[in-house]
């Protein structure tokens, strides 16, 4: 999906408040909402992998949110290992909310 996609310059550029940003408003805002509605409509084990999958990617956002929100508070620039870690959780990020929409798209979701 390219709604994450989008903020990567933000990730490049170190630019912590614009990850915050970008993190509560549209389109990345709405996906938890999105997502949820999918999920409901899901039965049987598509429903429990397709939840935990979604679960993978809201916990790897929220720790994109919290190393943004701990670079913010020390008032200096990212050292490169919380850079590195940053990067690194967003592309995990990206790979888990792909992995929900893989499985997804196996459902009536996806046209099948």
């Amino acid at each position: 999906m390219d709604a994450l996609q989008l903020y990567e310059d933000f990730i490049k550029q170190k630019d912590l408040y614009g990850v915050k940003k970008a993190l509560r408003v549209p389109p990345v805002s709405e996906i938890r909402r999105d997502c949820r509605r999918v999920i409901a409509g899901l039965e049987g084990p598509l429903k429990a992998d397709s939840d935990k999958a979604y679960g993978k990617f809201i916990e790897s956002l929220e720790k994109v949110d919290l190393i943004a929100t701990r670079g913010i508070q020390s008032g200096k620039d990212l050292e490169e290992k919380e850079a590195a870690e940053l990067s690194k959780t967003y592309a995990a990020t990206q790979g888990f909310l792909n992995d929900f929409l893989s499985l997804v798209m196996t459902s009536r979701y996806g046209g099948d």
